[in-house]
């Protein structure tokens, strides 16, 4: 007889071409996860995934299985998360994607009006730079930057980023004959790399500090601004974010240059459960609140 956890991580892997990614979303270990592919494909006397560069790609049989676990994953994965009894009170486990940054406005700006509101609520904060899938059901909520293009989805503008350029005091006093204006000559920059190279901030240095000296780069936003903070060099950054560093002082606005809008994301469908759409509008208020504050 098949395991239904095993059809879970076929499913799972089947999504995220990644052993590592489909044990982080069923919340197990990496190695109960290879052993559960192992016993699926025992089971069925077929291999279901061949391991490549660009990850696991699923075989014709691979696909077949997925086709078949898809809706009853669906399914179960509602049951776990769903009310059996309908109830006018707001309460469970809703999951909210966004990046590191955002988790902390959420965590200071959210939760406290959310408790207020709908105390059985939990929030469950998937951080990380790289996007949840929302149409996929691995977040009820995403916090994005760029407008998604799905009918099923509903995107609410909550506000814009805008961005500015920071030092700690220390830096500008260790920097006093470099006025801090483009190209920035005779000044050390904190750099954003890998998954964040293409936003504003590195575009921003890319096109306007061509002749600072780098000394430091990350792809955490949250580093950065500590690197900023002590005064490693000049750092890019929303102005949202460096209000909660105070270490950091503003040298310049950067709002013509580089402004970003933000959107609430959930599925429209999802939006006709209570816990969501309570989440949903609390997030919306609150967050928009502050991102707007600094706009």
């Amino acid at each position: 007889m098949l395991d239904w956890n095993d059809l879970r991580l076929a499913h799972a892997l089947f999504e995220t071409k990644s052993l590592v990614r489909a044990a982080k979303k069923l919340r197990v270990h990496q190695t109960t996860a290879g052993r559960r592919l192992d016993a699926l494909e025992s089971a069925l006397g077929v291999p279901l995934f061949v391991r490549t560069s660009r990850g696991l790609v699923p075989t014709r049989a691979g696909e077949r299985v997925a086709t078949l676990v898809a809706p009853l994953a669906e399914g179960l994965f509602r049951l776990e998360r769903e009310p059996l009894e309908p109830t006018d009170e707001a309460r469970g486990v809703v999951r909210v994607a966004a990046t590191e940054v955002t988790a902390l406005h959420l965590l200071e700006h959210v939760m406290p009006r959310l408790a207020r509101v709908a105390p059985k609520i939990v929030l469950e904060v998937v951080t990380g730079n790289l996007a949840a899938d929302v149409l996929r059901g691995e977040v009820d909520i995403a916090v994005r930057l760029v407008r998604p293009e799905s009918r099923e989805l509903l995107a609410k503008r909550i506000g814009g980023l805008v961005y500015g350029l920071y030092a700690s005091r220390s830096y500008l006093t260790r920097c006093p004959k470099a006025a801090p204006m483009p190209p920035y000559a005779g000044h050390r920059v904190v750099v954003p790399v890998r998954e964040l190279d293409g936003g504003p901030e590195a575009t921003y240095l890319k096109e306007h500090a061509r002749e600072a000296e780098v000394a430091f780069r990350a792809n955490s936003m949250v580093a950065l601004a500590r690197a900023g903070e002590l005064g490693v060099g000049l750092v890019v950054l929303p102005r949202a974010l460096a209000a909660t560093f105070p270490g950091l002082e503003e040298v310049t606005r950067l709002g013509r240059v580089a402004t970003r809008p933000v959107y609430l994301v959930a599925r429209k469908e999802d939006l006709r459960v209570l816990r969501v759409r309570t989440a949903f509008d609390v997030v919306a208020r609150e967050l928009g609140a502050y991102v707007e504050r600094y706009g």
